[in-house]
């Protein structure tokens, strides 16, 4: 249900297109040799006369040793000698590229590599990129975070739980159900927000990405809302998706949907183009990613100028102290928690989430929180 690390698919067909109508593949034609290299000559064309090719190149030899000598009285003319040959042209310098990390845009072209206290800028995520001291530049999503960064890696997850078909059955008959105990209000609560934070912030049109969609609890809340042209949703389980596929045929009114697409795909490296998508939502999902700010930053990529991302995850279990007594009291038993931490997720603090969304060019944070529950959107600036 949750991706794992970014894997390229193939196609089982193999990728070779075929070359006529009949699949057969043209073979190329042989490479005529010449001398010991077997390097085509400089001057071989692909004529049907080899003859006749040598005959023009000594005509045109002819021609202009008559134009040089005409222009140079009593010289002698040898019509056999050998053309002068022109210097090549000098290729092209080659070129250090860079790309902005959130949205794969470039952000440096040169060929030369960019100098200490060089700033790269990409002005669609709205983020610089330094080059420091020693001379390269930091193109990591957490470049110039600085010393008061609440955001750590956690290389836990739960993406292998969610492949079991076991689980995928039992995803929402019972399992999903005991979220209630961390304070989540249910799924219809939890949709209601996501349209109120919607309504309040997305102004692109376009489909919706419902990502990590799981047994397609909110898939198919999107498809009854017809709020978007499309829905699309994605899963790394294929236990999941099959889950998905068998809840919507089991409905009348959502069982061969046109506007439906399901896709297993990595949360980590988005299998769409940048600007796909007026709205990406992952529900209970987040804390089950192995790259979360991987993940993040290809939802900055996908995302449309306007559009936006609604996400819900779990707390830590001290999180809901931060609210009355303070980060001060409250993060020394937070930071305790993760020491301690054993399961494959990642909680969040609300820190953390602000911290992470800001540096993958989203913004307009809002949240709203229930004991360790939160729900939260943020919006891809319009430049």
């Amino acid at each position: 249900m949750r991706g794992r690390g970014a894997t390229a698919a193939a196609s089982r067909r193999g990728a070779t297109a075929p070359a006529s109508r009949r699949g057969a593949t043209a073979p190329a034609p042989a490479a005529r040799p010449s001398g010991e290299g077997g390097a085509a000559p400089a001057c071989c064309v692909p004529c049907g006369s080899g003859r006749r090719a040598r005959g023009g190149f000594r005509r045109g030899v002819r021609t202009a040793a008559r134009a040089a000598a005409a222009s140079s009285p009593g010289a002698a003319i040898d019509v056999d000698a050998a053309p002068v040959a022109e210097a090549p042209a000098a290729p092209a310098a080659a070129a250090f590229e860079l790309a902005c990390p959130i949205c794969m845009e470039r952000v440096w072209k040169d060929a030369a590599a960019p100098g200490p206290g060089a700033v790269l800028e990409c002005g669609r995520c709205r983020r610089s990129f330094p080059v420091n001291p020693a001379g390269f530049a930091d193109l990591t999503l957490t470049s110039g975070a600085g010393a008061a960064w609440a955001y750590e890696e956690n290389t836990k997850s739960m993406t292998t739980t969610f492949e079991s078909p076991v689980v995928s059955f039992i995803y929402e008959r019972g399992w999903r159900q005991n979220f209630a105990l961390a304070g989540f209000p249910g799924p219809d609560k939890e949709f209601a927000t996501t349209n109120q934070m919607l309504d309040a912030k997305c102004t692109a049109e376009g489909p919706v990405l419902d990502l990590s969609c799981g047994s397609g609890l909110f898939t198919r809340r999107f498809l009854q809302a017809q709020r978007f042209p499309k829905v699309v949703a994605l899963d790394y389980s294929e236990n999941m998706l099959k889950q998905t596929r068998t809840f919507i045929d089991e409905d009348a009114e959502l069982k061969g949907s046109p506007d439906l697409m399901l896709v297993r795909g990595d949360a980590s490296r988005l299998p769409f183009t940048n600007g796909a998508f007026a709205a990406v939502h992952a529900g209970a999902a987040i804390h089950c990613w192995p790259n979360p700010s991987l993940a993040l930053a290809e939802i900055s990529r996908v995302l449309k100028p306007g559009g936006v991302f609604v996400g819900t995850t779990f707390m830590y279990t001290a999180a809901p102290l931060e609210e009355l007594l303070g980060e001060a009291l409250s993060n020394p038993l937070i930071e305790l928690e993760k020491a301690t931490q054993s399961l494959p997720m990642r909680p969040w603090q609300e820190a953390e989430l602000r911290n992470l969304t800001a540096c993958v060019g989203l913004d307009d944070f809002t949240r709203e929180r229930s004991q360790r529950f939160i729900q939260f959107s943020v919006r891809k600036p319009v430049v």
